[in-house]
């Protein structure tokens, strides 16, 4: 288990205060950002003192992407292709597209040219795969095995995000080295 810290992040004054706070003085290992929730587009440049201070503190910054789901917010603030304008304005901010959908080819792609990005195959890609059965090796053939993390952004109750993410990997016959 590795902690995560959010922050409310825009339009807060200096969220990179309180995620400097919860690095440094509480232990956590990395920055969780949901902008469909928090209400701004992944591209969005007031993020960037946010992804510098996550830069200097050497943590990665997971970015929620995808639909709403029903939830509160927008779908077009979590679109996974925001990202590639974000690494290019943080290219030293480690970031991970969280739920990064296989279906859109321009995600491995993202992946495979921009060194600061990876994929977290949470949710989209089980499903996906019971469509596509080679849709996830796919990707992950494009991508590069180094830049897809295995993720499954688990809750109470939901045992079968395990079992389906493990079962899709299974599925996609990766190498020793993968």
């Amino acid at each position: 288990v590795v902690p995560f810290s959010r922050t409310t992040g825009i339009p807060r004054t200096d969220p990179a205060d309180e995620l400097r706070h919860a690095v440094e003085e509480l232990g956590l290992k990395g920055l969780k950002i949901h902008p469909l929730i928090q209400g701004f587009k992944i591209d969005d440049p007031g993020l960037v003192p946010l992804m510098t201070a996550a830069a200097e503190l050497d943590i990665p910054v997971l970015l929620h992407t995808g639909p709403n789901m029903g939830a509160a917010g927008r779908s077009v603030n979590g679109k996974v292709e925001l990202i590639e304008d974000l690494a290019l304005m943080c290219p030293n901010t480690t970031i991970i597209a969280g739920h990064a959908d296989p279906l859109d080819v321009a995600t491995a792609y993202m992946a495979a040219s921009m060194p600061n990005v990876y994929l977290e195959p949470s949710i989209a890609w089980p499903r996906r795969h019971e469509i596509l059965p080679k849709l996830a090796r796919q990707t992950i053939a494009t991508a590069g095995a180094s830049k897809v993390l295995y993720g499954t952004d688990y809750s109470i109750d939901r045992d079968q995000r395990i079992i389906d993410i493990n079962s899709m990997l299974d599925d996609c016959e990766l190498s020793a080295e993968d």
